[in-house]
């Protein structure tokens, strides 16, 4: 076990005892509370806290993390953008019956590991540069959202502009990305 796990298990006990003995304090005496013990027992519930935030943080800053974090980044995103990409070369021949089922296949893992890697991108180049990817990424989402509501409804035009307005917020979020490490724009 690492020492980040032990500094969890430690803050997680120090939280339960801290709100516990909160609770305890806060009923026992039936004229008022006992301030003394009662501040003391949130001292150390949120001494508890501020132990498994600092673990977390120490995790999400790992190198090893960063790494596969920054490379799932782009490696999804690549994904993405390639997928639509398809989709559009091909839009014109498009079962729109069958696009909601196929935009279901196509995305979901990518856009899930996307998200569950984009901490990494605050840790390494702030809140600013998070904001910028974050942005185009969060307007794909929902034009994918769009285009799967529409195709859904039958509305296959609709369905072909959101496809393209999916794919450029995309290729923006890479390319953002992209320059953050340095490695070029993609299209």
């Amino acid at each position: 076990m690492k020492t980040k796990d032990y500094f969890k298990i430690i803050g997680f006990v120090l939280v339960v005892i801290g709100f516990l003995g909160g609770a305890l304090f806060s009923v026992k005496e039936t004229e008022g509370v006992v301030w003394q013990y009662y501040i003391l027992s949130m001292i150390v519930g949120v001494s508890g806290l501020v132990m498994i935030r600092l673990a977390y943080r120490s995790e999400a800053l790992a190198s090893e993390t960063v790494d596969v974090n920054m490379s799932t980044l782009v490696d999804t995103l690549s994904k993405v953008v390639k997928h639509l990409s398809e989709l559009i070369q091909r839009r014109d021949s498009l079962n729109i019956n069958a696009l909601p089922d196929e935009l279901d296949k196509l995305f979901p893992d990518d856009l899930m590991s996307f998200a569950d890697a984009r901490k990494t991108l605050a840790h390494l180049h702030g809140l600013q540069a998070y904001a910028e990817v974050m942005s185009p990424f969060a307007a794909g989402e929902r034009y994918l959202n769009r285009v799967w509501s529409a195709a859904s409804d039958g509305y296959a035009e609709e369905a072909k502009t959101y496809l393209e307005r999916a794919h450029a917020q995309f290729v923006d979020a890479l390319n953002k990305i992209d320059a953050m490490s340095g490695s070029g724009e993609k299209e």
